[in-house]
């Protein structure tokens, strides 16, 4: 990102220009800069390791920028634009679809794993299953994004098409609860034992009282 005011670069999570001084306004949008504009830098294929060109995906006056090798035909998408661009393929999806998801897992050949670079930064990528469940294993830098093999993407739109990503989000929806539900059994019977054990101290303690003053009366006749 750049500052309005005077065009020098921003750091990340900021919005001050150190430079200026200048006051940048928020992307209420969500909109990442690159999607938006052409990257200044050439970006490397992690594949092939040649520059990557820039495609605009949108002929409005809003452009949609994203990366591609012409060679491997791989594509590289900033933070937040993939989610975007699926937002924009795939209408609102309200039923799950199981018979073509496991047909889609069964096409979903297994593949060598290779950790690649970032086309940015040049680190190690994470490799990543799309969704927690579609099969569809992508390379992803936190900062600057997530790099798709061919075919990967028209992978992810079958997979969301049918249901996938509505049967990942329930799936975590149910983790979550019996997650709550498993801490609130725990929490209950955390307290429960504590009462117990209350309980049985008071009990030792009547029942010592009780004892001592036998013993007393006890010793107190046999003086007499």
């Amino acid at each position: 990102m750049k500052c309005s005011s005077c065009a020098a670069p921003i750091e990340r999570g900021q919005h001050i220009c150190k430079y200026c001084g200048s006051a940048n306004d928020i992307d209420l949008s969500g909109t990442h800069y690159f999607t938006a504009h052409i990257p200044e830098q050439k970006r490397l294929c992690p594949c092939c390791h040649e520059n990557m060109e820039t495609l605009n995906l949108r002929s409005s006056e809003q452009p949609f920028f994203i990366e591609r090798c012409r060679k491997c035909m791989g594509l590289f998408f900033d933070p937040g634009e993939l989610d975007a661009l699926i937002n924009t393929k795939v209408e609102t999806v309200y039923s799950i679809d199981p018979t073509t998801l496991a047909s889609l897992a069964n096409t979903f050949s297994s593949e060598q794993i290779v950790y690649r670079k970032c086309p940015v930064c040049s680190k190690i990528m994470n490799r990543v299953n799309f969704g927690k469940s579609s099969g569809v294993i992508i390379d992803e830098c936190q900062l600057h994004g997530v790099y798709l093999d061919p075919g990967e993407l028209l992978r992810i739109l079958q997979w969301t098409r049918a249901g996938g990503m509505l049967r990942s989000e329930s799936n975590a929806a149910y983790e979550a609860d019996r997650e709550m539900r498993n801490a609130m059994q725990k929490q209950r019977g955390q307290e429960r034992l504590t009462l117990d054990q209350r309980q049985m101290e008071e009990d030792w303690v009547r029942g010592s009282d009780t004892t001592l003053g036998k013993i007393g009366a006890f010793l107190v006749r046999w003086i007499t």
